[in-house]
């Protein structure tokens, strides 16, 4: 995933087969990593991501879904990595979500629908604070990322439905 903070040098994000993060400049690409973090699920089933991480240049917090929480718990979910003005990584928050396969979240301004499939729900949180503002059932696992549609949430279901979240502003 391509991005860059203000004030940062431009960024390539990846979630890595070896179940860590990394982050790294652009312009240097064969340097070490800016950021190298294990994230992923561990285990001799879920050692992978499915999906790439999500920028929200408004709140400067690169997400990274279907992680395993720092806590050691064997809870997995979410992580809100924010970046400093010196350009460097911090946890900011951690959420536990369900897990299960969690394909990639859907930025839209500040707020990440993050996709559960474990508990088939999309949460809508604040991508700076961590905070669960919504849950949507998707009524199964969701496999696809969520879209905007006309100002909708739509999100597709392994039962072969398609439902779409939120609400469309009045005519005129």
């Amino acid at each position: 995933m391509l991005f860059q903070p203000t004030g940062c040098p431009a960024l390539l994000a990846v979630n890595s087969k070896d179940s860590y993060t990394y982050v790294w400049r652009r312009s240097n690409l064969a340097s070490a990593p800016l950021l190298r973090k294990r994230l992923g699920q561990r285990g001799a089933t879920n050692d992978t991501f499915y999906a790439q991480p999500t920028w929200f240049p408004a709140t400067r917090t690169l997400l990274v879904d279907g992680v395993a929480l720092p806590d050691g718990s064997e809870a997995s979910g979410a992580v809100g990595l924010h970046i400093s003005s010196t350009c460097k990584f911090s946890v900011g928050w951690s959420l536990n979500i369900g897990g299960g396969v969690e394909p990639q979240a859907l930025a839209a301004g500040q707020v990440a629908f993050v996709p559960a499939t474990a508990v088939g729900k999309v949460y809508a949180v604040n991508s700076g604070s961590g905070l669960i503002l919504n849950s949507f059932d998707t009524g199964g696992p969701s496999y696809t990322a969520p879209m905007l549609a006309d100002g909708l949430v739509v999100v597709g279901s392994a039962d072969g439905t398609v439902r779409a979240f939120g609400s469309r502003p009045p005519a005129g």
